[in-house]
């Protein structure tokens, strides 16, 4: 039992954007993504994870994005890229093609009556969800989280 605990704790953390990595606490965020900022309008999740730092604008494929840094006990949780401007369904799928291209077919792939909601999971256990509506109201907004542990609980 010992060595399974020290393993898991020498095993490094999931990379979730970037060089950005789960449980990360925002010093240790704001040095790997100078470019964050605190945000002057924290949103807050369902988990009670708030984002703390923002970085304003990030292109993504010729668009503009609101990167937000979520944390929860002062240590990421999730980070999550928004459309900065009114999305359209030729972004939307210009961003499936990305994300394709570096994380292969996704797992999950579903149309629904409000837009589309896609899927990855990454060799670092990370999954990766892009979410377009453009039926009252657009968003787009591409997440990434660790969402293993929680899953789990229902097996």
């Amino acid at each position: 039992m010992l060595i399974m605990v020290l393993a898991a704790a020498a095993m490094p953390a999931a990379v979730l954007w970037q060089n950005v990595t789960v449980g990360m606490n925002s010093a240790d965020v704001q040095k790997a993504q100078p470019s964050a900022v605190v945000s002057s309008k924290p949103e807050t999740l369902k988990s009670g994870a708030a984002c703390d730092l923002v970085i304003p604008a990030f292109e993504v494929a010729s668009d503009d994005y609101r990167v937000c840094f979520f944390f929860k006990d002062k240590r990421l949780e999730q980070v999550m890229l928004s459309s900065v401007k009114e999305p359209t369904e030729p972004q939307f799928r210009s961003i499936v093609t990305a994300l394709r291209s570096k994380y292969g077919k996704e797992i999950n792939f579903e149309k629904n009556i409000l837009g589309y909601d896609v899927d990855w999971f990454t060799s670092d256990k990370v999954n990766v969800s892009l979410t377009y509506f453009n039926k009252y109201g657009s968003l787009l907004n591409i997440n990434y989280q660790v969402r293993l542990a929680k899953d789990a609980k229902g097996l």
